[in-house]
């Protein structure tokens, strides 16, 4: 039998602020920030992520290098990481599937009309599949949270709203005219 390894045996996330961009969320893709707070017991830090591209990611504001391993494993590294509290930020992207776990449409007709809705499902092992995390039951953490979706879009959550803010997205088209 293949043991798995746990990776909260090397980082303990305390808190994760997390942005998810869901402005094209209709055309299946979704882009994100996360900053990770927490204590490293390793030369390298080790996140679960599944089909998620990782544009950027640093360790206390430096670069670090970016691999992948076995079971889902994204490595951060840097050149003379000590053990410690360190804070980690990865700009991601991904896509939205029907696979319904992750971050899946839900599809509906209401008053005849076809509809669909963007739902998550997080239990073990699919939060990865959202956002680069520690994806195992036993990693406890605080989250912050934030949507950004087009004005018209009505969120829903399990929790009170900290803070809501409803922006106008400008298309390119328009901005353009703005400026000139």
């Amino acid at each position: 039998m293949t043991k798995v390894p746990r990776l909260l045996d090397t980082f303990t996330p305390n808190h994760y602020n997390l942005t998810l961009d869901l402005t094209r969320a209709e055309e299946k893709e979704f882009s994100g920030t996360v900053i990770i707070s927490g204590e490293s017991t390793s030369e390298s830090i080790s996140l679960h992520s599944k089909g998620l591209t990782i544009q950027s990611a640093t360790i206390d504001n430096q670069p670090a290098d970016v691999s992948f391993g076995e079971f889902d494993e994204l490595r951060l590294s840097q050149p003379n990481l000590e053990n410690g509290k360190h804070t980690i930020h990865i700009n991601f992207s991904g896509n939205i599937t029907d696979a319904m776990h992750g971050l899946y449409p839900c599809y509906f007709t209401h008053d005849g009309v076809k509809k669909q809705l963007f739902a998550t499902q997080f239990e073990s092992h699919h939060a990865r599949e959202v956002f680069p995390c520690v994806d195992e039951p036993a990693a406890k953490a605080e989250y912050d949270l934030t949507l950004i979706t087009r004005p018209e879009i009505t969120v829903l959550g399990n929790m009170p709203v900290k803070k809501q803010k409803k922006m106008a997205i400008l298309s390119r088209r328009h901005l353009r005219k703005h400026h000139e």
